[in-house]
């Protein structure tokens, strides 16, 4: 009888070990559930907005930027004096690197809001003789060509 009760104290002791454990375990998956929920909701949603290119090597190399206009999904590629739109794809293998010797320098997020309110300034415009006419401001402005 001793042995039987031994074991039976050895298995309630495993048995509240365990009942400890996967308490633990639902506390911290509650924690992390919290830690991502605005995640997932779409007011915490954050989408890629410009990524800065780099094409050469660390002893030189030019850069150049794609920037997206969220009211159109449309991007552009502002190389220099040179704007041209681009497809959402070539964005990403631009970014990617092991193109060429292109990779992303350094990425732009916006939150959905801040898209909001950056899509009520229409920055970039075509104008009638096929420039891109970038506003800088209400009283300066510069035509880039295309």
């Amino acid at each position: 009888m001793h042995v039987r009760q031994l074991m039976l104290d050895v298995a309630k002791r495993c048995a509240e070990q365990i009942q400890s454990l996967q308490t633990q375990i639902k506390a911290l998956q509650d924690e992390i559930d919290q830690a991502f929920k605005p995640l997932e909701d779409d007011a915490g949603a954050y989408h890629l907005h410009a990524v800065c290119i780099h094409d050469g090597s660390a002893e030189s190399g030019h850069y150049y930027t794609l920037i997206k206009e969220h009211t159109t999904n449309i991007w552009r590629k502002f190389n220099d004096i040179k704007v041209e739109t681009i497809a959402e794809k070539d964005v990403f293998e631009n970014a990617n690197g092991g193109f060429g010797q292109k990779t992303a320098f350094w990425v732009v997020y916006l939150s959905k809001s801040e898209t909001q309110t950056a899509s009520q300034f229409q920055l970039y415009q075509m104008s009638n003789n096929n420039h891109y006419s970038a506003k800088i401001d209400s009283k300066l402005q510069f035509d880039i060509t295309n």
